[in-house]
């Protein structure tokens, strides 16, 4: 089985109003942290609080309800990408 190179991905996140978080998921193109508008966002990526489990939708997009015990979000990445 042959490796080919990841693609990066990143998880971009938004504290709402107290009562979720609000998020996505993208590929990160050219490796700037930053979210710009050629870079595809990913779909169907896992994502948890370590309470909650959820997949991005078709824009990449998920929210998870606010819990005051979460110190962590984790994104499990997809298959063909390496997290940055």
């Amino acid at each position: 089985m042959k490796f080919t190179h990841s693609k990066p991905i990143t998880l971009w996140i938004f504290i709402g109003m107290i009562t979720q978080v609000n998020a996505f998921v993208y590929e990160d193109i050219n490796g700037n942290g930053l979210s710009e508008d050629n870079e595809p966002r990913i779909s169907g990526a896992l994502v948890s609080d370590g309470f909650e489990v959820v997949k991005t939708d078709s824009q990449g997009e998920f929210s998870l309800p606010k819990n005051p015990k979460v110190r962590f979000i984790t994104l499990t990445t997809p298959s063909g990408y390496e997290h940055t």
